[in-house]
């Protein structure tokens, strides 16, 4: 069974450099940009995501599935930590679950319920290695591209030894 991926979602956004500044100042472009990422990073590392923010920026709905990830706001006064470790205690199979949070008080108690757990830093980390190797067409070059960086680069005097 594929591990299922807990993720205290702007606790991560925080510790990303794509989305770090970015939750500060518009938080639903830091959710998407994140959700993007993970997104992309289940394609390389194939789990089960699931994202839980703090508060109701779902409006009504307080759980999505988007791209394939399920995205879980806390209803105040829970908070995504509550949620988390709701989560966990929940489980059937808590040795399944990752969760990603630099929080300790979400970190020692879901360790201590069987689950692992990672700091979302570490998580990062972990997550832009995994895109870098990927082989997704979305990030490599495009035709076009490829053609236009050989039309400006290509040594030209090599041709002429050639002849």
């Amino acid at each position: 069974m594929a591990r299922h991926i807990v993720v205290d979602g702007y606790n991560l956004a925080h510790a990303l450099r794509d989305t770090g500044a970015l939750v500060r100042s518009d938080r639903t472009a830091a959710r998407e940009r994140l959700l993007d990422l993970l997104r992309r990073y289940q394609r390389v590392a194939p789990a089960q995501i699931t994202v839980v923010f703090d508060g109701s920026g779902a409006g009504p709905a307080q759980r999505q599935r988007i791209a394939g990830i399920d995205v879980r706001f806390s209803r105040p006064p829970q908070s995504a930590d509550d949620l988390i470790r709701a989560m966990v205690d929940a489980s059937r199979d808590p040795g399944r679950l990752l969760v990603v949070s630099s929080d300790r008080a979400v970190s020692g108690p879901v360790r201590r319920r069987g689950a692992a757990a990672v700091r979302s830093d570490e998580f990062g980390d972990r997550l832009f290695a995994a895109l870098r190797r990927r082989d997704d067409p979305a990030e490599k070059p495009v035709t076009t591209d490829t053609e236009k960086w050989l039309e400006l680069f290509h040594d030209r005097s090599r041709d002429e030894d050639r002849q």
